[in-house]
């Protein structure tokens, strides 16, 4: 495999973690209001999207070698998902909050 495709991998290994992360934790966030014990929900829900991302980490790290620069990489990958999704939703503006 070339060097280029090693990171190219480990970029889309990344944005796939990164969406499995931030994806679960917007589930998880509109779900919230569904159960009747949230904490269960976030806990669990964080434990589980927790182990699958680092589980992945140390999976494409070993799978690609070991290196710094496939690690970062990948680290971007994730990084960028969050960004997209924070500029896609957004905050919600001070005028559509619940008071209270």
């Amino acid at each position: 495999m070339t060097y280029g495709l090693l990171l190219l991998s480990a970029l889309i290994g990344g944005v796939a973690l990164g969406t499995f992360y931030f994806g679960g934790l917007w589930y998880t966030v509109e779900r919230i209001h569904d159960v009747s014990h949230p904490a269960y929900l976030l806990a669990g829900s964080f434990l589980v999207r927790a182990v699958v991302v680092l589980s992945g980490f140390v999976g494409i790290t070993y799978a690609f070698g070991s290196r710094l620069e496939i690690v970062g990489t990948c680290l971007l990958g994730f990084m960028m998902v969050r960004l997209v999704l924070v500029r896609r939703w957004g905050p919600v503006p001070r005028a559509a909050r619940p008071s209270g």
